[in-house]
């Protein structure tokens, strides 16, 4: 069977997350987003772990609540996962098979933190590096792997040059890597390093609203939806499988070009070094996930014998842009979400299963700009220093060409950089 699942999220004891976050809801919203295996994160928090117990039920080694829809009464199925960080500064995600191995972890690593379970500490800060936190996995027969492997603050590569300086003797032990929103696995494929490790996309939302739960998430062929069933798919073993992948486009991501973390102009990267990553404005130029990747890589491109990645955005994000709506959950533009709920059951239908001619028949001026966007009819003005690229959805290939050109003459639109003087 096919399963569509996100497997990394946060919880209320999170910074920057909704306080509003439940099993409950997370349930309702994942139905109507389209994921068949919800993640529910944060889990090393007894608070927050109690609460979330005291919702879920298990049956079959899989975890779900049953939750109330528009459709009847359903079963939302969860995968229980952690993030974690190390000395480092390295985010690691962290999936569990059932309860006690979740208090097992919280006890080995209780020891070393004081983030564990105050306002705000979902994710537990470690004081021990990489290679200690890979061997109390291995030791627990947990799947761990790097979360959002590229972004400039907080991962293995934003620090780090190589799997294996990391996690050091258990560098093989890696279940996946988590490439993050300004990353696909297109780009990520051409790190010879990484050709053997199963890529993930994950939402790492901090609501459990539908623009940000699953809005990257993979399809998995599985026999039941549970932590057992996925280690094999990372194995591509028994017939398990990753199908695909499914994620924003990185352009859109925050940190895809080199760009300033105040002003975010963007900048080439001999630039920013040229400058000693000082913008003009006084801000901190931050290295983007396209150069760091080509550097990792040495520029060479690998031959890609992968699963497919496929580039959506979030329904109500294509809706907004239609409507000339900023706010993705306007009232106006979430009453036309609904609607299309309503019709085809869930937002990944949608996007990537309803024929072009079930949309057209529903909606058909709507309909224009979801085909385009299947068709790779989008320009972006790409993200970077911690601002999110815009999507530009073109209703033709000419008005693509276009767009992109405009686009192309804004991109690095600033003065060169001084330079040093040499005597």
């Amino acid at each position: 069977m096919e399963y569509n699942v996100d497997l990394h999220i946060h919880g209320p004891h999170a910074g920057g997350t909704s306080k509003n976050m439940s099993v409950e809801k997370t349930a309702e919203m994942g139905y109507y987003k389209g994921l068949q295996l919800n993640p529910i994160g944060d889990l090393t928090h007894k608070g927050w772990f109690d609460r979330v117990f005291s919702s879920l039920k298990e049956e079959d080694e899989c975890f779900y609540h049953e939750t109330t829809t528009i459709f009847g009464k359903k079963k939302s199925y969860f995968i229980l996962s952690t993030e974690v960080q190390v000395k480092g500064r390295v985010h690691n995600l962290v999936l569990f098979p059932d309860k006690k191995s979740i208090l097992d972890f919280r006890e080995q690593i209780k020891p070393f933190t004081n983030h564990l379970d105050g306002v705000r500490d979902g994710r537990p800060w470690l004081q021990f590096n990489s290679e200690k936190f890979a061997k109390i996995c291995v030791d627990l027969n947990l799947l761990f792997g790097p979360a959002h492997a590229f972004t400039p603050y907080f991962s293995l590569y934003g620090h780090n040059d190589s799997i294996k300086d990391t996690y050091g003797q258990y560098a093989d032990d890696i279940a996946f890597l988590e490439l993050g929103l300004s990353a696909d696995a297109y780009s990520a494929n051409d790190i010879e390093e990484l050709k053997d490790i199963t890529f993930v996309s994950n939402g790492d939302a901090h609501s459990f609203w539908p623009h940000k739960l699953g809005r990257e998430f993979n399809r998995f062929k599985l026999e039941k939806p549970n932590f057992y069933e996925l280690e094999k798919a990372f194995k591509n073993k028994d017939g398990r499988e990753l199908i695909f992948n499914v994620g924003l486009d990185p352009k859109e991501g925050q940190y895809t070009l080199t760009a300033c973390n105040r002003c975010y102009q963007h900048y080439k990267l001999n630039y920013a070094i040229a400058n000693n990553y000082r913008c003009s404005c006084g801000g901190t130029i931050k290295r983007g996930v396209q150069d760091r990747i080509d550097e990792l890589s040495f520029g060479k491109t690998r031959s890609y014998n992968r699963p497919q990645y496929k580039h959506v955005l979030p329904l109500l994000e294509i809706i907004a842009f239609v409507l000339k709506i900023k706010n993705p959950l306007s009232t106006v533009v979430q009453k036309i979400w609904w609607k299309y709920i309503e019709r085809f059951d869930n937002e990944i239908n949608v996007l990537l299963d309803v024929s072009e001619k079930e949309l057209e028949e529903f909606d058909s001026e709507m309909a224009k700009y979801i085909i385009s966007y299947r068709n790779g009819w989008v320009v972006y003005r790409p993200g970077g220093g911690g601002q999110y690229g815009t999507p530009f959805i073109c209703l033709s290939e000419e008005e693509r060409i276009q767009k992109q050109r405009e686009v192309d003459e804004t991109i690095y639109n600033f003065p060169p950089p001084k330079q040093k003087t040499l005597f």
